[in-house]
């Protein structure tokens, strides 16, 4: 049996990189952390956890963003799995997420997991550039897009997003100007590079 952490960080001094290290010390195979940008106020949905006055816990609000915090426990750990659990992936712009995982995962080794979900909180999603009614079909939207700029160095993708390109600049000048144009010819608005790539579980 494989047992993880959850890592619900009340306040600042709970340092990820303090947690996690010693969570690999114990012996935990994974060290996950939450992801809530914002807590609305007012809420037209109820929390299931939420206090006795109907309020959420103070814990939602006070949550680290999770690829900053796992970046941080990736710096002083070595072998337990880092995971998002989860990364609300329709209140994210794919493009930066992909880079951001791509990023983190290569800068751990590999360890990252990538834990996703939809969200529970209309008023959240909306703020945040979601679309909470077709919430599920935005992150399967979503993760098919950054599935495609993690294989392809020049990306093309064809949903409910903005296309965009990615492509490592050439040291050819020439040579990268008439890229750029071919990328724009199929429909690219951009270059997307990153260090590495998740790897394939």
């Amino acid at each position: 049996m494989k047992i993880g952490l959850m890592h619900l960080t009340p306040y600042s001094k709970a340092d990820p990189a303090i947690v996690a290290r010693r969570a690999e010390e114990l012996g935990f195979d994974s060290y996950w952390v939450g992801d809530h940008t914002i807590i609305p106020i007012k809420s037209s949905v109820e929390y299931p956890g939420a206090k006795h006055d109907g309020r959420e816990p103070d814990y939602l609000w006070q949550l680290p963003d999770p690829l900053m915090a796992l970046a941080r426990a990736g710096a002083t750990t070595s072998r337990i799995k880092l995971g998002t659990g989860i990364c609300l992936i329709p209140e994210r712009n794919p493009i930066l997420t992909a880079k951001q995982v791509a990023t983190l995962d290569d800068a751990c080794g590999g360890r990252f997991l990538f834990g996703i979900g939809a969200g529970w909180n209309p008023e959240e999603s909306t703020i945040l550039g979601g679309d909470f009614e077709h919430r599920w079909s935005q992150v399967k939207d979503y993760i098919a897009a950054m599935k495609v700029l993690w294989r392809d160095d020049i990306s093309e993708y064809h949903g409910l997003l903005p296309q965009a390109a990615k492509q490592a600049p050439p040291a050819d000048p020439d040579r990268q100007r008439q890229q750029s144009a071919r990328a724009q010819a199929r429909g690219g608005v951009g270059r997307w590079l990153a260090p590495g790539r998740p790897k394939r579980r």
